[in-house]
């Protein structure tokens, strides 16, 4: 294998900071330029507060200004003239941030849902143009809905905001919106530095080094075997028609109390919610090709793209809040069917098989120091890096975000303000959607967050809205029915 030679930021002789895409970026990039816009977020948090409107717009722009010193990728720009490159133009003064917060920053004070909000964003295809101007694009912005409810969102590429970075962005904007700031509190920020805290790439974020260690060749074949039974027969979740105008988002709910029975079964089990949504969705998929077809020669169903995060492979200094770039590993993972009963009666038995099947899929995967380094290996020896599973296919990927009560706090106080006072702002709810483009497949998540846990489906137009609501049933009984 050859030595991986990660590029780093570079300065030019124009004072801009340049580095190729990397890792993830590049993976979600190129499934966003190829697929119509496939995968770009936009993702929110509803708010409860006892501040003024004009309170709120003016801390939030405040934040936005810190935001772009601590994360400033989310002021940069993509190129993909020769090579697909970020490109970072450090400021110049905090005067020319908040120029730029004025323009990253929208109120809407329109009656809008965020629902219908989340429709409108992902409607239009990224990047944002000022003016005209394809020099000064944008790859994101922020949106503060104030009625009927406050809520604020980020609308971008996923080649910056996956799930946990984003949350980690959220909180650092809540955590300075409720601090008290003098009027013009980062005038005195070393601007045109902030370029020392653009992120790495996932091999120098890591500190792995795959040319030192002979797991690399192991990870690889793992993958590719897993990949092998991908490309060839397998089974899937097949839509019904050729049409891309309608979107399709699905959410389902499971109360409380029942949440708290699973939960609780799970720890006792060893397992947590991504063994047992993948696997409900897995048999899901089997029932549903069962339905339609009966008898089967395909021998295993395939999960193409499973995201793990890789936030917790970070080192110092890059283990800080502030490293919001795509931080992924997207791993196949294929289920043998012979692991589920065909007997429809001992069908939530199978389950278990199946979670244990996935969960060791991930130790296999998670165990190894070298994972950060997958995608750009896999590129660098001309091998596979599953991008094309996922633009292709009618498949279903699954993510669990996680809980995200434990990712980012519900109630925000005033700096210094006793906890048994009422908090500054509540977080109420997080709601996302992304744009599906040409994506024929289903794009799935769940997540817990106050003591329920929540599955949602997306879809293009070419799918039926009635099988995917029966899939979505399915995978929910099935959860509810593990014991």
């Amino acid at each position: 294998m050859q030595p991986l030679q990660e590029p780093v930021w570079r300065k030019g002789p124009d004072a801009q900071y340049t580095r190729p895409l990397l890792g993830s970026e590049l993976l979600l990039h190129q499934a966003h330029v190829h697929g119509d816009g496939m995968y770009q977020v936009c993702m929110g948090l509803t708010l409860k507060t006892s501040l003024g409107a004009d309170s709120l717009i003016r801390r939030f722009r405040q934040a936005l200004v810190y935001l772009r010193f601590v994360a400033p990728l989310v002021g940069a720009t993509i190129s993909d003239d020769e090579q697909t490159l970020w490109i970072y133009q450090p400021a110049s003064s905090s005067k020319e941030v908040e120029t730029w917060a004025r323009n990253v920053f929208q109120v809407i004070n329109d009656r809008l849902s965020p629902a219908d909000f989340i429709q409108q964003s992902t409607e239009r295809r990224l990047p944002y143009i000022s003016d005209g101007d394809r020099a000064s694009q944008q790859q994101c912005r922020f949106f503060l809905l104030t009625n009927p409810e406050y809520a604020f969102f980020v609308h971008g590429t996923h080649a910056i905001f996956d799930a946990h970075p984003t949350f980690n962005m959220f909180h650092i904007l809540l955590e300075e919106i409720v601090r008290l700031r003098d009027v013009e509190p980062y005038a005195e920020l070393p601007w045109g530095r902030e370029g020392d805290n653009l992120p790495p790439g996932p091999a120098t974020a890591s500190g792995c080094s795959p040319v030192e260690s002979s797991q690399m060749e192991t990870l690889l074949r793992m993958v590719q075997t897993q990949l092998d039974g991908i490309v060839g027969p397998t089974m899937t979740f097949v839509p019904s028609q050729a049409s891309y105008v309608k979107v399709h988002r699905i959410d389902a709910v499971v109360p409380p109390d029942e949440t708290g029975r699973i939960l609780s079964i799970l720890k006792s089990h060893g397992y947590t919610v991504t063994h047992l949504v993948q696997a409900a969705s897995v048999v899901a998929i089997y029932l549903h090709n069962k339905d339609l077809h009966g008898n089967h020669d395909q021998n295993s169903i395939s999960l193409p793209g499973n995201p793990i995060s890789l936030l917790k492979y970070n080192v110092a200094p890059y283990n800080r809040r502030s490293h919001i770039t795509s931080s992924m590993a997207m791993v196949p993972i294929k289920v043998p069917v012979e692991l589920i009963s065909a007997n429809d009666k001992d069908v939530v038995r199978s389950l278990i098989p199946v979670m244990e099947h996935i969960k060791s899929m991930y130790a296999n995967y998670t165990f190894d120091p070298n994972l950060p380094c997958l995608h750009d290996v896999l590129r660098s020896n001309s091998r596979s890096d599953n991008s094309e599973t996922l633009t292709q296919g009618p498949n279903v990927g699954i993510t669990n975000i996680g809980n995200v009560d434990q990712m980012l706090p519900q109630a925000w106080y005033t700096e210094g303000a006793p906890t048994d006072h009422a908090p500054l702002i509540e977080v109420d709810d997080m709601l996302f959607g992304h744009r599906v483009g040409h994506y024929p497949g289903v794009i799935a998540h769940a997540w817990t967050m106050k003591k329920r846990i929540h599955y949602k489906v997306q879809a293009n137009g070419s799918w039926d809205e009635g099988s995917l609501r029966n899939f979505v049933n399915r995978v929910v009984n099935l959860t509810t029915s593990f014991e």
